[in-house]
Formats: C-alpha cells, sequence, structure tokens
C-alpha cells in the first residue's frame, strides 16, 4: 500500500490540517483510494463506501474495522462451500446411523453372512424357477408353431400369442430377479467389510 500521501478530508467542516483540526468530532473514518493513498473524513465518498475502511474516535485512535464488501463471485464461493459442507455433514450424519444399525443388527460377522447368504438363496431359488417357466414357454411357443405350419388356426395363433405375453412377463421377471440379485451382492460386499471395519475400531485396545 502506498504510504507516501496521506489526505485528510472533512467534510463536514472543510478541509484540515489533522485530526486535531476536528475539535468536537466524535468518529472518523480511514479508507485507501485506488492509487493506495490513505484518506480521512467524517463521511466516506460513496465510491469509497464498499471498500475497507476503519473508524476512528476523536484521539485518532482505531476503534473499529469495517471490511469491504465481498463480490457476487466471492459470495457465490461462500454459499457453494457452505452447501458442500453442510451435504458432507448429512452424508456423515447418515453413515454414523447406517454403522450403528450395521452392528445392532449382527452380533458377529458370521451372523451377517448367514443372513445374506440365507437372502441371496432365496432370490436364486426364484430365479431358477423362473428360468424354469421361461424354458418351458420357449418350448411351447416353438412346439405350437411347429404344429400351426405357414398357416396356424385362429385357435393356434391365440395360444401362440398368449404363450409370448407369458414369455416376454417371464423375461421382465427374470430381469429384475437377477438386477435384485446383483444390488444385493454388492450390498452384501459392502457390509461386511464395513462390519469388519467398525468391529475392529470398537475391539481395538484403548491407545
Amino acid at each position: 500500500m502506498k504510504s507516501s500521501l496521506v489526505t485528510l478530508l472533512c467534510l463536514s467542516t472543510g478541509v484540515g490540517l489533522g485530526l486535531a483540526a476536528l475539535p468536537g468530532q466524535a468518529e472518523l473514518f480511514r479508507w485507501v483510494d485506488e492509487n493506495g493513498v490513505a484518506h480521512y473524513g467524517d463521511r466516506i465518498p460513496p465510491q469509497y463506501s464498499k471498500q475497507r475502511r476503519e473508524v476512528m474516535n476523536e484521539r485518532g485512535y482505531v476503534v473499529n474495522v469495517k471490511e469491504r464488501e465481498r463480490t457476487e463471485a466471492e459470495l457465490s464461493a461462500i454459499a457453494e462451500q457452505k452447501r458442500l459442507e453442510q451435504a458432507r455433514a448429512a452424508e456423515a450424519a447418515q453413515q454414523a446411523q447406517y454403522d450403528r444399525s450395521l452392528t445392532a443388527t449382527y452380533e458377529s460377522l458370521a451372523q451377517l453372512d448367514s443372513a445374506y447368504e440365507d437372502r441371496l438363496a432365496i432370490i436364486d431359488a426364484k430365479i431358477n424357477t423362473t428360468e424354469k417357466a421361461e424354458n418351458g414357454l420357449l418350448l411351447g411357443v416353438a412346439d405350437l408353431r411347429k404344429r400351426a405350419g405357414d398357416s396356424p388356426s385362429a385357435g393356434l395363433q391365440r395360444r401362440i400369442d398368449e404363450k409370448k405375453v407369458q414369455l416376454r412377463e417371464q423375461g421382465n421377471l427374470l430381469r429384475r430377479l437377477k438386477s435384485t440379485r446383483t444390488e444385493l451382492a454388492q450390498r452384501y460386499n459392502k457390509d461386511r467389510a464395513r462390519y469388519i471395519t467398525l468391529t475392529a475400531q470398537r475391539d481395538a485396545p484403548p491407545r
């Protein structure tokens, strides 16, 4: 900051020669212009009203500092930082709640393994049943088409169409079951790893 030139502005009483030339003045401001020159006065010109300024008493002591107003970019950055901090806090709280639920639900890693293996076995059985049903429908459609030949009767065509609808339904069900199994297996792996970490922390000897 340039300090070679210091100007004293006394807007209410005219130009003075120093702080002592302001008898009865209770409060002064000090600000710096764009050239680094310090100014003093009882009023701040509008073009400097948003800049940093010091508030001084009648003895010339700084009694308060008013920082410059933040720019739109700075305000946006502060708001974004606050949003990120709130999001991280919410995520941490959610993770802590999930951790408590995980350790409260399973008394041991073996119990967790058993529970997930049972769920996966149930889904595998449903997948197996659905695949068999799908294969049976495929064979049924193929058999009806073979019997119908090039000119199927109205009755045979209706049966073919019905089986094709059932086949699509079984295919959709099979995809949903496989998707559910994939998600469950991923959750199992995640919960198992997390449980191991949590119990290791819990059972670690105090330092």
